[in-house]
């Protein structure tokens, strides 16, 4: 970032939280094996992102540039719902039909911050997957159709 902000106006950084996407997903498989804990010591804000909106927000701003909008230095690449660590894992864990387990503890790993996304939203960028829950239902159903 350092070099992008000595740039000046001919850079934009873009600064995106909790990349999720198809395929592979790090807590979910941690619920499927029983290795998700509901028993967290300090609970933390969580901000997302799906890998696709990551992707759109990219190219919207590569447009913006091209029409010679101006554009912020910075950006947040989150979607529009910040959410508590607890909330989204107990939310996974009633989607997936899957308990949550007490067998380990949790605690904050990174930030917890509320990310918020009025930049980016502000220049007329339509979230593909505007919460965490559309994101996450749709790698829901990628999961059910290759358990299948």
């Amino acid at each position: 970032e350092q070099l992008l902000h000595s740039l000046k106006n001919k850079a934009c950084i873009i600064r995106f939280a909790g990349i999720y996407r198809e395929g592979k997903h790090r807590l979910i498989d941690q619920l499927k094996i029983g290795m998700l804990s509901n028993n967290i010591t300090t609970d933390y804000l969580t901000n997302r992102i799906h890998i696709s909106d990551c992707v759109g927000i990219l190219a919207h701003l590569i447009q913006q540039d091209y029409e010679d909008i101006r554009l912020d230095r910075i950006y947040l690449g989150v979607d529009n719902t910040p959410v508590l660590y607890s909330e989204l894992i107990q939310w996974l864990s009633s989607e997936l039909n899957l308990p949550l387990t007490n067998n380990h503890s949790t605690s904050a790993r990174v930030g917890n911050k509320r990310c918020l996304n009025e930049r980016i939203t502000n220049t007329g960028y339509q979230f593909i997957y505007p919460t965490y829950q559309a994101g996450f239902r749709a790698i829901i159903k990628q999961y059910a159709l290759t358990s299948s």
